[in-house]
């Protein structure tokens, strides 16, 4: 069934779609990135991993659950 997604709860986090434009008369260009480095799967998994276990020690592993309680 076709649909649209306009509000996403996770956690503390809540996206909300304000406004929808169909078919706009201003089209914006999505322009390649002139920085950075293109990276493998493999690699960018280790480096999410790697970020997520910085935060851990950061905030002391003292977060909130996927549910968002304690």
């Amino acid at each position: 069934m076709p649909g649209l997604i306009l509000e996403v709860s996770y956690g503390r986090t809540t996206l909300l779609c304000s406004k929808i434009v169909m078919n706009p008369t201003e089209k914006n260009d999505i322009k390649m990135p002139t920085k950075g480095k293109e990276v493998t799967k493999k690699e960018y998994n280790d480096i999410v991993k790697n970020k997520m276990e910085e935060m851990r020690e950061m905030y002391g592993g003292r977060g909130r659950g996927r549910d968002g309680r304690r």
